[in-house]
């Protein structure tokens, strides 16, 4: 299974960043390598459970000293 996953991401990368190499669209291959790695650490952290932490569990991360922060700036 890992290696058809595998031969799936290669094709997508293939058919998706070859034009936009071509056509020497550097930011929107930046922007597709960096979201195509996103997807390929969770697929396999799915695939090998790796139990790598959510995309919920990092936003709490940021967010929850940001707003603990705001409301006691705001509260008299």
């Amino acid at each position: 299974m890992v290696i058809v996953i595998a031969l799936v991401f290669a094709g997508i990368i293939v058919l998706q960043a070859g034009p936009l190499y071509k056509k020497k669209m550097w930011r929107e291959l930046g922007v597709f390598s960096i979201l195509m790695l996103v997807a390929m650490v969770y697929v396999y952290d799915w695939l090998l459970e790796w139990h790598l932490p959510t995309v919920k569990t990092l936003m709490e991360v940021v967010f929850i000293p940001v707003t603990v922060f705001m409301e006691n700036l705001l509260t008299p």
